[in-house]
């Protein structure tokens, strides 16, 4: 019966499978070797077998070892090269003692297959390794230039801060702790590690589902002024998110439509230079661009994202989603996340490995749906729909604007109107951090990098007790903005009122008569 299994097992092969079907036995095949591995085969594996997988893997790449390979495996596929063969094909000089070790032990992890004494074929995992379109080789870089030295680093350094999650790239960055820099900063002097990181993210895109087999690109093109900028990638690096949004949508493949799409690529001009973007169609504008800054482009139907918020931790991506959320324009543009919705159980390997891995590198993370959209909406956005395919990793969310807190009153141009209730939601966990007359550090929501210059004459001591005194919250006020002038917020009672419980209730009472400075007004109205 045991022989039978075996040979059953051995009889599998990839192609006996549709893609689904393939990662659901892949998945069974991973459980069920970890049900038939003892403890120390298991950890043996992983602390003793892998390290030095990767530092063969990654001799062959300095050696060209597999470029040399996968080329001549084009003119003859899958014949065995024996040691000698191999010591020839590398372009330095290497010991062949030295190299027959290591394809051993690569051989061994099944990266290679042996034949025979000193004699190996090659293998898809192998040839996948010399052909740079796959940007597997890149993978392994990435390891050598990143994620081991600071895999080994990180468990020290939870240790030293306590075991406070790393959210805080100014207190808690793991790789600043190893190399005083944070992973942007040491990517920008190292061009070598950035490529790798570049190269990275490509084979892992390469490997994820399209954005554009998750989302419906119609949501995008059907009602779309083409006079207007249609899709603005922010973040997108290579450009193959907007690439495939060109390849799919049926209306841009339109001659007459496809040609007016305005789709425009950003990034830092360092990502944008590279050779990647050669083969891009020539209809995708490369934009230099810093999504910390005010986004240049106003108006557009979509703003995307594709794995750029899950770098950075929440009050940094308010400030990236805000400057999008002042380019929007309410009722038209779209912003659209493309990362990965983690479930509360369940998750793919790909999932948790990306998540630890950011936290690894970036101080970054995945999060869950409830975590998405308690930052999206405290960003100002309402999340539309979030849509999912059974084997992708990765999920779209659509947001809007949200305006339920601050919008034009309908009968007067001229004038703001907000939701109180919903607006002093929002603002209630600042008041109570401030200590009497104090700079506004976090007001509605924004990031601090915006804040530190804003001195709001507002004694807060006084502020809390006049608007905790009270015992019904009106639920809007009017705010004119040609009061700026006067430093003064002109307000009017509702009929509709809000009785107090618990902290929302605690921010109750009137807000008539209480006087807080138009800068601080003016303020808010540039966020929202």
């Amino acid at each position: 019966m045991a022989s039978e299994t075996i040979e059953l097992l051995n009889s599998i092969k990839p192609e006996d499978f549709s893609s689904d079907d393939r990662y659901a036995a892949k998945e069974a095949a991973r459980k069920l070797l970890a049900r038939l591995e003892t403890p120390f085969e298991l950890f043996w594996h992983m602390e003793f077998a892998l390290p030095p997988l990767h530092t063969g893997l990654q001799m062959g790449l300095d050696l060209g070892l597999w470029s040399k390979w996968a080329e001549l495996d084009k003119q003859t596929p899958s014949a065995p090269k024996t040691l000698d063969d191999l010591v020839e094909m590398c372009n330095r000089k290497i010991e062949p003692s030295l190299l027959r070790r290591f394809i051993r032990h690569i051989a061994v992890c099944h990266v290679l297959e042996e034949v025979d004494v000193d004699t190996w074929k090659p293998t898809p995992h192998s040839i996948a390794l010399g052909d740079s379109s796959t940007n597997a080789d890149q993978l392994v870089k990435f390891g050598t230039d990143f994620s081991l030295n600071l895999s080994v680093n990180l468990s020290k350094f939870l240790a030293e801060i306590n075991y406070q999650e790393p959210l805080d790239l100014t207190k808690f960055d793991n790789h600043r702790n190893l190399r005083g820099q944070d992973f942007f900063e040491y990517c920008k002097v190292n061009p070598q590690a950035g490529s790798s990181f570049i190269g990275m993210m490509t084979a892992i895109r390469d490997y994820k589902m399209d954005w554009t087999a998750v989302y419906d690109t119609a949501q995008v093109t059907k009602g779309a002024d083409f006079s207007r900028p249609l899709f603005v990638d922010i973040g997108g690096a290579h450009g193959l998110d907007s690439q495939r949004l060109l390849d799919h949508d049926s209306t841009l493949r339109d001659s007459d439509v496809g040609g007016k799409a305005k789709v425009i690529l950003q990034d830092l001009p360092e990502v944008l230079t590279t050779h990647a973007h050669e083969k891009l169609d020539p209809r995708i504008e490369r934009m230099p661009y810093d999504f910390f800054t005010p986004q240049p482009v106003q108006g557009a139907r979509a703003y995307f994202f594709h794995a750029v918020p899950h770098d950075w931790p929440d009050v940094k991506c308010l400030k990236i989603f805000g400057e999008v959320r002042k380019a929007m324009t309410p009722g038209y543009s779209k912003l659209l996340v493309y990362e990965m919705v983690l479930p509360a159980r369940d998750a793919m390997p790909l999932m948790t490995t990306l998540d630890v891995q950011l936290m690894v590198c970036l101080s970054g993370m995945e999060r869950t749906e409830e975590h998405w959209k308690r930052l999206l909406k405290e960003a100002g956005f309402k999340v539309n729909s979030i849509s999912r395919h059974p084997r992708a990793p990765e999920s779209v969310i659509e947001c809007v604007r949200d305006d339920e807190y601050f919008s034009w009153a309908p009968n007067d141009p001229d004038t703001a109107q907000v939701n109180i209730s919903g607006f002093f939601e929002r603002i209630a966990p600042v008041l109570i951090t401030f200590n009497g007359k104090t700079q506004m550090t976090r007001w509605a929501s924004s990031s601090e990098d915006n804040c530190y210059n804003l001195d709001i004459d507002l004694n807060v001591d006084n502020f809390c007790h006049n608007l905790l005194g009270f015992s019904k919250l009106d639920r809007s006020f009017n705010v004119d903005p040609g009061s700026r002038r006067d430093d003064k917020l002109r307000y009017f009672q509702s009929t509709q009122g809000l009785s107090g419980g618990g902290i929302a209730g605690t921010v109750a009472g009137t807000v008539a008569g209480v006087a807080i400075p138009g800068a601080a007004a003016y303020y808010f109205l540039q966020q929202r």
